[in-house]
């Protein structure tokens, strides 16, 4: 059985690579996990660095800055130095292109990718090795499988059966949100109608 560490800073590599951990667990793998969800995780680097020495693999998130990413960086620099085997998680597109992360990328021994197109366009860039693993979003696939039914949904967020509703799921990026939230308000009032608008950042 294996050892396996994952570290991830941002909300949807903690998110997914936490999917991973379970999957792993179910399969009788241990797998010790260090996820932000967009904090700044807690657990010193050197405790981390620690238990990556003893791993497995090493299987981070590619967070969607060098800010955000230096405990991910950190980690896979540590299993290098260690000789410990390691991949990057890309839960987006194009998050092996990110600047920060290319090294480490064409370093890693395998990247998991959303789809095919993403798979040829990392083979383009670095060749035969990593090996180039596509895996999907599972968080995406979720989106599918509602926990709640729209009933539950609405009673939840207090909105009448009846009352039309747009959702407006919101981007890391302040500018962008207030563009997109002011053009989604802005249609809503031009259908004349009573439209209940619910922003998520």
């Amino acid at each position: 059985m294996m050892y396996v560490v994952l570290v991830a800073h941002d909300v949807a590599p903690s998110q997914g690579l936490l999917k991973l951990q379970r999957a792993l667990e179910a399969y009788g793998h241990t797998a010790t996990s260090y996820f932000g969800f967009g904090k700044t995780i807690a657990t010193p680097t050197h405790a981390i660095s620690e238990n990556i020495r003893n791993a497995s693999v090493l299987v981070v998130g590619m967070s969607s800055s060098r800010v955000l990413a230096t405990e991910e960086m950190l980690a896979a620099r540590h299993a290098l130095r260690h000789a410990i085997p390691f991949g990057l998680y890309g839960d987006t597109y194009g998050s092996f292109g990110r600047p920060w992360l290319r090294q480490l990328c064409s370093q890693s021994d395998f990247l998991f990718v959303l789809n095919e197109h993403e798979a040829a366009l990392a083979k383009k860039i670095f060749g035969a090795h990593p090996r180039i693993l596509v895996t999907g979003n599972p968080l995406w696939e979720d989106f599918a499988h509602p926990e709640h039914s729209r009933t539950v949904t609405r009673k939840l967020l207090n909105i009448e059966p009846h009352r039309r509703m747009i959702l407006v799921p919101g981007t890391k990026e302040f500018a962008i949100n207030v563009h997109l939230f002011a053009s989604v308000v802005e249609a809503a009032q031009r259908t004349g109608k009573n439209i209940e608008i619910i922003c998520s950042i």
